[in-house]
């Protein structure tokens, strides 16, 4: 018998001299003859999977959340962005791109854990320990943040100093390390930092600082070993995770001007998977796969595959390692390192431009799923037959669309309402609720007096007070402002609120922040109403504003914080095809209606504010000149960079890109205070006593006496930095740890975790608001107690919830055997228990925020 090998499977042919039946089915000696060659694999490689590196069994930590937590369960609102199975198949993570954070108990559909660590605008993923207990969270714009379910605790991790990427992350399989990746001028390194202690250890990698964004890094399933994906995924380097040491490094060359990289950004790069299940990790590279020993990652089997590029990634069960390029991929025998079948995609019509990449690898019997970027969609067994498509195939790529759990009982479908399904059946074991209950908090202020908490949301304003618990009937997410007395106004750009007169103002309605005078702007009819007086006042509106404004306009207006002073600006509309050159702009006594002053300017400019007393600014570009009440012009500065108020708009701190900082009284209109900083800053605002500048100085917040004599820098591990209204107290995280810091004499006094984002400090800085999704947590510094508040969407009104730490809360003014909040079990309706009356502490949120 003969033999011929092509493309690494063998040929035979018959031999004559057959039975009957054999030469009719195949001929024999005759030039039909046609020989049907069944497909070989290559020998089995042998010694292909370490079992001495497998990952050790856990046991699950079971047990609801902590009991104190009297949160109304909620369910997934918006697109989900990552998922994942625990190892034992039992429990799903999932987060969204609001930041909704859930854990289920597949086989019951019980909810194991709710939370929220973020608001809009991210898209986080998930990894998940081998006791399903821990999960961090990266996202590519904020710090990691560990969810540990045992306490129902979210803790946020500090970012290294030069990570290039959120993303480039690991959590350790027995959840008590993070390894992640920085960069500094003396080069890359890999830092471990441990979870429970507190400490970090790092390393020196190989190579420049220069390499390029980090790609990937990753623990082995037993813990033992991390690989690292960097230099643009050209360079793979494998340590020894418990003493960092190097195991082996490569780097590729990089592509030649033109090659496939413009093309294809996964082409001549390395990529990496372990197997789910340990003894093995798999590398791709151009051109070959290479199977590596866990622990020595000595190259125990590999295989060729045509391409620029080497995908590779395993089924759930670790069973199946699937690697494709952009012209084959090839099936493997995880165990045995078999090659159980190819496809060659020119076979199905498809090219390198079809873009087709394996988007998931099935459990148990094998096969996988392929997409493109056009939403075509192909299904192939392990032997790399094409099998029909299913209903549930994920159809979009790279998006996330179908996942199975490890032992291949279930399949998690993220398409539309998520489901989970089990394996072989057509009926949705458990759904995911539609519809939620928490709502994401995007600030926090105190009252004056610190007896009253605002907590900011798209439902609107909750009121938590020393007199009870409430919504306002007016106010959103929008940041406040503060009036000279320190009271809290909202800007009528989606409807204004005067929060402690609880006033809602229309769009076409502005006021001072303490609503002692509004304005209503209702096309050519401006009238103000001071209080006190039952008449209002008509604006005599100047000839400029008549000819500029209408039939269309919507000038941007201000008025002074004492209600004497009321200005406008707009551009001039364009005529034709001829663009506007210029703008307008007008300032009227709002208390006799008269014009003061009025004129054009470049198109340049950008805003108009006028003072206490009548004064005005107004602000290019790059300059800014000021003007008395008649509207002569004082001041006038050039290069401008930034510059900042004090709450009553009495003084102007201007800096030019000199880095000149001007102090100016804008009721004299004179500077008080020139000088220069050591560089450009970003002004935040000038303090109510007029003695103290906050600004923004790269990754530190500068307090500066008025005349820069004295400074204290605070540094700023958030972006975030809350100031009081008196500018006394400053907010802020550094080093994971929420810290208060006195403006006056630097002190930092150490608060707790920093667990959410810093979002107010009382006026004596006795109680600090940490915000953290739903929740706004408020921290007493005398004794270290918490008192978490939190909005719910319900019945209307609202539901408003607070706990503390010692097990007590308390509900808004509802009757809570009668509150129906949406669970996130399968989507079907549950009551929010209310406690006995003996666990119940009827005023608990008004003794809190007394001090009591």
């Amino acid at each position: 018998m003969s033999a011929t090998e092509r493309g690494g499977f063998t040929h035979r042919m018959p031999r004559c001299g057959a039975t009957l039946a054999a030469l009719v089915a195949v001929g024999c000696a005759g030039t039909t003859q046609v020989a049907t060659p069944p497909r070989e694999p290559p020998p089995v490689a042998r010694r292909v999977l370490n079992t001495n590196d497998l990952a050790p069994p856990v046991g699950r930590q079971d047990g609801t959340l902590s009991p104190g937590r009297p949160v109304a369960r909620t369910a997934m609102r918006r697109q989900l962005t990552s998922a994942v199975f625990s190892p034992d198949g039992k429990r799903i993570f999932a987060v969204s791109s609001h930041g909704e954070l859930v854990a289920y108990d597949v086989a019951s559909g019980a909810l194991r854990g709710y939370a929220r660590p973020w608001y809009d605008g991210t898209y986080p993923r998930l990894q998940v320990d081998r006791s399903g207990s821990r999960v961090l969270v990266v996202s590519p714009d904020r710090a990691q943040v560990l969810w540990d379910l045992r306490s129902d605790a979210l803790r946020s991790v500090p970012p290294l100093p030069g990570a290039t990427s959120y993303f480039v992350s690991a959590l350790h399989p027995d959840g008590t390390a993070i390894a992640r990746t920085s960069v500094s001028p003396e080069g890359h390194a890999v830092v471990i930092t441990r979870l429970d202690e507190e400490l970090e250890t790092s390393v020196r990698l190989p190579g420049s600082a220069d390499w390029g964004d980090d790609t990937a890094i990753r623990y082995s399933p037993s813990g033992a070993r991390l690989a690292l994906l960097t230099n643009g995924g050209r360079t793979f380097i494998y340590l020894n995770a418990a003493s960092l040491d190097t195991l082996r490094t490569e780097t590729l060359e990089p592509p030649a001007d033109g090659d496939a990289l413009t093309v294809d950004p996964r082409a001549d790069v390395y990529d990496v998977a372990f197997r789910p299940q340990g003894g093995q990790v798999a590398l791709g590279r151009p051109g070959r796969i290479e199977l590596l020993d866990s622990l020595t990652a000595a190259v125990r089997a590999d295989f060729p595959l045509r391409g620029s590029r080497g995908d590779v990634e395993y089924s759930a069960d670790g069973r199946w390692l699937v690697a494709s390029s952009e012209l084959e991929i090839a099936v493997i025998e995880a165990e045995t390192g078999r090659v159980s079948g190819r496809v060659l995609l020119s076979e199905h019509g498809l090219t390198e431009e079809d873009q087709v990449v394996v988007s998931t690898v099935l459990p148990g019997d094998g096969g996988f799923f392929a997409n493109s970027p056009t939403g075509d969609a192909w299904h192939f067994d392990a032997s790399g037959t094409a099998q029909p498509l299913p209903e549930t195939a994920p159809r979009y790529f790279g998006d996330l669309s179908l996942l199975f759990s490890p032992d291949g009982a279930w399949q998690f479908l993220i398409i539309g309402q998520p489901v989970i399904m089990r394996v072989g059946e057509t009926e949705p074991h458990m759904r995911f609720a539609e519809e939620g209950a928490q709502v994401s908090v995007w600030g926090a202020d105190f009252s004056m007096d610190g007896r009253t908490l605002y907590v900011r949301s798209r439902n609107g304003v909750s009121r938590f007070g020393a007199d009870g618990m409430r919504m306002l009937r007016c106010g959103n997410e929008s940041p406040p402002e503060r009036g000279s007395d320190g009271q809290l106004a909202q800007a009528p750009t989606h409807g204004g609120c005067l929060f402690d007169r609880d006033l809602r103002l229309s769009e076409t309605q502005f006021a001072t922040p303490d609503g002692r005078t509004i304005a209503s702007f209702v096309r050519e009819n401006v009238t103000v109403l001071h209080e006190g007086s039952s008449d209002p006042v008509r604006l005599n509106l100047g000839q400029r504003y008549r000819r500029h404004c209408f039939p269309m306009c919507a000038p941007s207006r201000s008025l002074a914080p004492d209600g004497s002073t009321i200005g406008f600006m707009d551009l001039i509309p364009s005529e034709g095809d001829v663009p506007t050159s210029q703008a307008w702009w007008e300032v009227y006594d709002a208390r006799t209606g008269r014009l003061r002053a009025g004129g054009t300017q470049p198109a340049g400019m950008s805003g108009l504010i006028v003072f206490p007393g009548g004064g005005f600014a107004l602000r290019g570009e790059a300059s800014v000149a000021l003007y008395d009440a008649r509207g002569r012009r004082r001041l006038a500065f050039d290069g401008l960079f930034n510059m900042t108020t004090s709450n009553d708009l009495r003084i102007l701190a201007i800096q030019t890109t000199d880095r000149v900082i001007h102090i100016v009284d804008t009721v004299t209109l004179r500077e008080r205070e020139t000088w220069t900083a050591s560089s450009l800053l970003g002004l935040f605002e000038v303090t109510p006593d007029g003695l103290r500048i906050v600004a923004r100085e790269e990754a530190n917040a500068v307090v500066s006496s008025i005349d820069g004599s004295v400074q204290h820098r605070i540094p700023l591990w958030q972006d975030t930095l809350t100031v009081n209204f008196a500018g006394t107290f400053a907010l802020t995280c550094d080093g994971g740890r929420a810290l208060r810091v006195d403006t006056r004499s630097g002190e930092r006094v150490d608060i707790a975790p920093c667990d959410g984002r810093p979002d107010a400090i009382s006026e004596d800085g006795t109680l600090a608001v940490l915000t953290v999704g739903s929740s706004a947590r408020v921290h007493r510094l005398s004794d270290g107690h918490v008192l978490t508040l939190e909005t719910l969407i319900g019945p209307d009104p609202a539901v408003l919830v607070a706990y503390d730490d010692m097990g007590r809360w308390d509900l808004s003014h509802l009757d809570a055997e009668n509150v129906r909040i949406r669970a996130a079990g399968p989507g079907d309706m549950a009551s929010l228990d209310a406690p006995e009356a003996a666990s119940r502490t009827d005023g608990l949120v008004g003794h809190f925020l007394r001090g009591e």
